[in-house]
């Protein structure tokens, strides 16, 4: 049973050494990376990063300022 552990835990360093190495972010369910869009913050106009298209004229935030506004 100890083996099967050692076994298991060592075969997981490995997993996630391998993604590590890949670094890519992949959204939930699915397999195909994220693809990031370059956006300016419209706070702090700051150049972020958005994991979507940005469509029509809504505001966009960067992640410490959506944080701050969900905050409302």
């Amino acid at each position: 049973m100890i083996d099967e552990i050692s076994n298991i835990k060592e075969r997981l360093g490995k997993v996630e050494a391998q993604v590590a190495a890949m670094n890519l972010k992949q959204s939930p369910g699915s397999r195909r990376p994220i693809q990031l869009t370059d956006a300016i913050c419209s706070d702090c106009k700051k150049p972020c990063k958005i994991p979507f298209k940005p469509r029509d004229n809504r505001p966009l935030y960067c992640k410490e300022c959506f944080q701050k506004r969900k905050g409302r």
